[in-house]
């Protein structure tokens, strides 16, 4: 994926990265404190305030904006948002419970209005590339701890790998690290497949996160990593490389040696009875489920009814993002959750564009990384709460929303465009041009 043009950096895009920065722990935290206004949390608030501020003063009279909150799957996104606000009124921690949604209503607001920006493709592909910028340097930062704290940034533990990696600076736990890591990791392999410029510099990138989501023992993102890149290799074409990893997994499922490694290195010295409980996941999302059935319809109160009502010390989630939905806002909010997720995937496949044979590379690289991306967020989302609030996951997701609101760049194919790519002139693109023919180049990504 070559560069084509690009946007300045402007204020919604600031606004992006301060919703990032608040997701950064910077200080060690009990699971109840929380709940307190410390300096800490003070300056969270006020960073999430400001940039729903720069939001909301930039919706009047940006009609794109507008219009794109009342466009799938951005407008499920937003009546998400707005019933996680009303569950607060129930919750037992009613003002937790609604500063987290109003922390998804900031982001649902603020790519609303990256989306509105004149040049939409190129205003979310800055944030989309922005959002991944700012990933891979939080998992760098790991390195950090290793350097200058190394008996807190390597954990020992018992199994095939006497320890594992955490963040020392930001706080991150080594499955948050395992994620920040395989997102970096999948980003730089595609990129380093699909780029003819700065192969080198993709490489280095790929193996140090590949290298810090091992140390990691993050069995999730490791899974979710490796279904990535199979949907990459299939969505780009690169058949001889799918099968061959597809052979090489099914080589550890049918046995040997390379079974009873990989079976090492996943158990993690765990007994089976935690093993099979998913390190006593089940057991927060059953009791999640009994109460549910208290109140099915509405929830228990987002963000809080997971944390509080069913985990009672507050010092983590349900490390699941369905029953963390489920239990937070009920059916209907669970099904506004899903069917964004849901139509998400179907605005960026497009089976009639994804699959066509003459498909520019340019489109064909562009959807290969948001598929397999998506991919990767639905996977992880299976035993992480990722997805079900302001985290990382969350907000990736909503720059690949934001590209389906738009279509990635590409419309309905017609009689007189059969291809449906969308095509930008050079004035359009890059200002005036003098030039006496119009030039065109293809929307992608990088």
């Amino acid at each position: 994926m070559e560069e084509t043009s690009t946007v300045p950096f402007r204020s919604q895009h600031f606004a992006w990265l301060l919703l990032y920065l608040n997701l950064l722990m910077l200080f060690p935290r009990s699971g109840q404190s929380v709940t307190s206004l410390d300096p800490q949390s003070a300056f969270r608030i006020l960073m999430v305030m400001l940039a729903g501020t720069i939001a909301i003063l930039s919706l009047p009279g940006n009609g794109m904006a507008i219009r794109a909150l009342v466009k799938l799957p951005l407008a499920t996104f937003f009546f998400f948002a707005i019933i996680a606000l009303f569950s607060s009124t129930f919750a037992s921690l009613y003002f937790y419970s609604m500063w987290k949604g109003l922390e998804i209503l900031a982001d649902v607001l603020v790519i609303a209005v990256i989306i509105g920006h004149q040049r939409p493709f190129a205003s979310i592909r800055k944030t989309y590339n922005l959002t991944l910028l700012l990933i891979g340097l939080t998992a760098a930062t790991a390195w950090i701890g290793v350097l200058v704290n190394p008996g807190y940034a390597f954990v020992s533990e018992k199994g095939l790998v006497p320890f594992r990696l955490q963040g020392y600076y930001p706080r991150l736990n080594s499955n948050s690290l395992g994620s920040f890591s395989a997102i970096s990791a999948l980003v730089a392999l595609m990129r380093l497949f699909n780029c003819t410029r700065r192969r080198g510099f993709y490489a280095v990138i790929a193996v140090a996160m590949a290298l810090t989501m091992i140390l990691t023992t993050s069995r999730t993102a490791l899974i979710a990593f490796v279904f990535g890149l199979l949907n990459f290799f299939f969505f780009s074409r690169r058949k001889a490389l799918f099968f061959t990893l597809l052979g090489g997994i099914s080589l550890i499922l049918i046995g040997g040696i390379v079974q009873e490694f990989a079976r090492d290195w996943f158990r993690k010295g765990q007994a089976d009875s935690t093993l099979e409980s998913l390190s006593g996941r089940t057991v927060g999302w059953k009791a999640a489920w009994e109460l549910f059935k208290e109140s099915p319809f509405w929830g228990n109160g987002f963000a809080s009814a997971g944390r509080f009502d069913v985990l009672n010390d507050g010092a983590s989630t349900l490390h699941g993002s369905f029953f963390e939905i489920i239990v937070g806002v009920g059916l209907v909010g669970c099904m506004l959750w899903g069917f964004s997720l849901f139509y998400t995937g179907v605005r960026i496949f497009r089976p009639q564009n994804v699959l066509v044979k003459n498909l520019p590379t340019a489109i064909l690289h562009c959807r290969s990384e948001v598929l397999s991306l998506y991919a990767f967020l639905l996977v992880r989302g299976l035993t992480s709460s990722g997805l079900a609030s302001h985290e990382k996951e969350f907000m990736l997701m909503l720059t690949l929303a934001a590209f389906a609101t738009i279509n990635l760049g590409v419309q309905e194919q017609t009689a007189e465009n059969p291809t449906g790519i969308i095509q930008e002139s050079m004035e359009e693109a890059d200002g005036p041009s003098d030039m006496p023919e119009p030039r065109y180049k293809y929307k992608y990504l990088e």
